[in-house]
């Protein structure tokens, strides 16, 4: 099996030992549609309802995406579907609010963002680049392909931003 410096790469390769991703692995902005080529996912633009980023259907193995959302979001919601597509074979999709998630629920929705945060933020690269650019988010979101807010919560996770 090949090892990865991403550890996300990593755990796709751990469930799929036939998938080469040696070329993603030090890529910045990551393709995830190549990546959802690699694993036989579908990704397809759809009119969601409002607050729904997007969902991964296990039978269909198709990513729907929002396509009223812009392009870093629905980067961080590709990934974020990947990660349970990856992480959490067999489970279904809430529409939800999280208030209203069980405990289980939103430990599975965590996991998923935290796949998603290291695919497309890997953390030596996330703190090398924070420290670059001085930890300013806005040029960090750019420079990674991702919205403010996924790099703040990425900052707070891994210890570089007090609070957001």
């Amino acid at each position: 099996m090949a090892t990865y410096q991403n550890e996300s790469l990593n755990k796709i390769a751990q469930k799929f030992t036939d998938i080469d991703l040696s070329q993603i692995d030090d890529v910045f902005v990551v393709p995830v549609g190549e990546i959802c080529d690699k694993l036989g996912i579908k990704a397809e633009f759809r009119k969601l309802d409002d607050g729904h980023a997007g969902y991964f259907d296990h039978g269909l193995k198709t990513i729907f995406i929002n396509e009223n959302y812009p392009g870093s979001r629905n980067l961080f919601t590709v990934a974020h579907e990947i990660g349970h597509y990856i992480l959490h074979e067999g489970t279904r999709n809430r529409f939800d609010q999280y208030n209203k998630y069980t405990s289980d629920e939103l430990t599975i929705e965590k996991e998923a963002n935290n796949f998603a945060g290291e695919l497309l933020m890997p953390k030596y690269k996330f703190e090398s680049i924070f420290r670059e650019l001085q930890g300013k988010t806005k040029k960090i979101a750019d420079w990674f392909g991702v919205s403010q807010r996924a790099v703040e919560v990425r900052g707070f996770c891994l210890g570089l931003i007090d609070n957001i």
